[in-house]
């Protein structure tokens, strides 16, 4: 009977260390060849994807609707910028790093 009164609890502290946003990176163009990926439920900053091999050729970003995926030209999160949301991203885009963070409301 114990277990059972703790399975609640247990189930309830699982979601609250949910993941918010998925990041995928790839070797290809199309956001199939499976190179590495981020996740995490708060923003942590900038990801710099220069030193990959082979290089990065597309990013899968799985962002809730409140949040943004952020692409740079630069390695820092620097230079031009690719706002948006879910979805693939490639390198034609000129993406160097990124960043995900909640919108400012």
């Amino acid at each position: 009977m114990q277990l059972l009164s703790i399975l609640p609890i247990a189930a309830l502290a699982g979601t609250s260390l949910a993941v918010h946003w998925n990041v995928t990176l790839y070797t290809d163009t199309e956001c199939t060849e499976y190179k590495w990926s981020y996740a995490g439920n708060q923003s942590y900053g900038c990801y710099s994807l220069e030193t990959y091999n082979p290089t990065i050729q597309s990013i899968r970003a799985e962002i809730p609707d409140d949040w943004v995926f952020d692409g740079a030209s630069g390695g820092a999160c620097d230079y031009f910028h690719t706002y948006g949301g879910s979805g693939c991203w490639t390198q034609g885009q000129g993406l160097k790093s990124f960043q995900v963070y909640p919108q400012a409301s």
